[in-house]
C-alpha cells in the first residue's frame, strides 16, 4: 500500500488526508496558545532547536511541574 493511501483517513466514500503536523502547529501559535518543548527530550533525540517550528518554548525538565501549575489546561502529545 503506498504511504499516501496509508494516512487517508474516510470519512464515507470520499477521502480526507491525515493532518499536517507543522501547518497545524504553526496554526496554534497563530491564535496565542503557548506550544513548550522540553529541551532535554529534544537533545536526546537529536533535534536542534533550529529544526523545530517558530514559536514553540523550549523548556528544561525541571520547569514542567512549574508549567503544570500555572495553567489551567495542560495537553501533551
Amino acid at each position: 500500500m503506498p504511504l499516501e493511501r496509508a494516512i487517508e483517513i474516510r470519512f464515507g466514500a470520499r477521502a480526507v488526508k491525515g493532518p499536517d503536523l507543522v501547518r497545524d502547529i504553526k496554526a496554534i501559535i497563530a491564535t496565542k496558545i503557548p506550544l513548550c518543548a522540553v529541551a532535554e527530550d529534544l537533545a536526546d533525540r537529536g533535534i536542534q532547536s533550529s529544526q523545530l517550528v517558530p514559536g514553540i518554548e523550549q523548556i528544561q525538565r525541571s520547569g514542567i511541574a512549574r508549567l503544570i501549575e500555572g495553567n489551567d489546561r495542560i495537553l501533551s502529545w
